[in-house]
């Protein structure tokens, strides 16, 4: 299939953007409030500001994209006060932190205050995560009821942001040798921490090559769930078309070795330069020439903004066979009943409650059938094993 006109000319004009440069107008033919919607879907959309003042947009779209333009710009800078309000009642406590993404990667555009952030993100140690939310609690942030993962903890403020604990760098997923890497891995990361001034606010940030893994790694979370969209290409492009030195390249070529990310390094990287303007002159690290992109294109334009496009996305799996299936269904078990599941002898009941609340949840909460579902699942994951997606072990990267 390809992608189609307004596809390609979201990537050219996002190519630019990001670059610094004007925004192109589009080839004769296109169907810029088409275009536009999908800068939405992918909430891209603030980037493409300038074309508020084009003559191929409509009169609806040029006050839409200025009223969501400004209103993204003014969350940022709350955002961004309210992450230095954070991190500094924490470091004065003793806790050390660090910014994952937001703030952290927004810093990193032509624009910063045009990148899209919606909650705040850090990272802390497990050893500490007790103090930390009485903190949380004393400076008036309300834990949320329902937690749905094990790797954070989440609290919203009295104009409904939300703020993340981060005590692991993911939630475990369907490939082991991430998680067998990631399991107490936040000490190192917390380790390689530095100050940095971002829109004039210095905050604890990872160090480079920390960035780039956990960039990469989060976004091999949201893909073997329901995937994700066009906004976590772009900071993965203007981090690398930064200065990032070559002796912080060759760190982060060793850490996706151990983390055995390489072959999700590569097809990520090769779309990039494909696609979105990432200047291949600029990376160190060795990546794959024979790299097929369009499927995984297709998939990432499928998804738009972490798989919301559709209510019968679901995780993608190492496999499509029967094994795979029960292999990730009990998964879920064990993250849905974390405590529970410790004992083997509740596994029984526990599968029943999963596979319950995973057919009422597809009724009610998507209205969706639970058989289109793992379809949708299956197919995913044939087109990930057909590019050869974590294929590799650790430390099997050619040189």
């Amino acid at each position: 299939m390809g992608i189609n006109r307004e596809e390609q000319f979201l990537c050219n004009a996002l190519a630019e953007v990001l670059a610094g440069k004007e925004t192109p107008h589009p080839e004769k033919g296109t169907d810029m409030d088409r275009g536009l919607e999908l800068a939405y879907a992918h909430k891209v959309h603030p980037l493409l500001y300038e074309c508020s003042d084009w003559e191929e947009v409509s009169a609806e779209w040029r006050e839409r994209l200025k009223r969501e333009s400004r209103k993204i710009v003014s969350q940022n800078y709350r955002l961004l006060f309210l992450t230095k309000y954070l991190t500094s009642v924490l470091e004065e406590n003793g806790i050390g932190t660090a910014v994952l993404k937001g703030v952290g990667v927004a810093q990193l555009y032509p624009v910063p205050e045009l990148r899209k952030s919606g909650d705040i993100d850090l990272l802390v140690s497990r050893k500490h995560l007790a103090k930390a939310e009485e903190l949380m609690k004393e400076a008036g942030f309300v834990r949320e009821e329902e937690q749905w993962t094990r790797h954070h903890v989440s609290y919203v403020t009295k104009e409904g942001i939300s703020i993340e604990l981060h005590i692991m760098l993911a939630e475990e997923i369907d490939f082991p040798a991430l998680n067998q890497y990631m399991n107490g891995k936040e000490e190192e990361f917390l380790a390689h921490t530095i100050r940095k001034e971002i829109m004039g606010i210095p905050l604890p940030v990872l160090q480079d090559a920390y960035q780039g893994l956990y960039l990469l790694i989060h976004m091999t979370q949201h893909f073997m769930k329901a995937g994700f969209g066009l906004k976590l290409l772009c900071d993965w492009v203007v981090f690398w078309n930064g200065t990032v030195a070559e002796e912080e390249q060759e760190k982060f070529a060793r850490l996706i070795e151990e983390s055995g990310l390489g072959a999700f390094s590569d097809i990520v990287t090769q779309c990039c330069i494909t696609y979105l303007g990432l200047q291949e002159e600029k990376l160190l690290f060795r990546k794959k020439e024979d790299v097929k992109c369009k499927e995984f294109m297709e998939d990432v334009f499928e998804a738009e903004e972490f798989g919301k496009s559709s209510a019968d996305r679901m995780v993608a799996m190492r496999g499509n066979g029967i094994g795979d299936y029960i292999r990730e269904f009990h998964r879920q078990m064990k993250i849905t009943y974390p405590r529970a599941s410790g004992n083997v002898l509740l596994w029984p009941a526990l599968w029943c409650m999963t596979f319950t609340g995973f057919i009422y949840r597809n009724y009610t909460r998507r209205n969706v059938s639970s058989l289109a579902v793992l379809k949708k699942a299956g197919s995913r994951s044939r087109m990930m094993k057909e590019l050869g997606f974590f294929t590799e072990e650790k430390g099997d990267r050619k040189k």
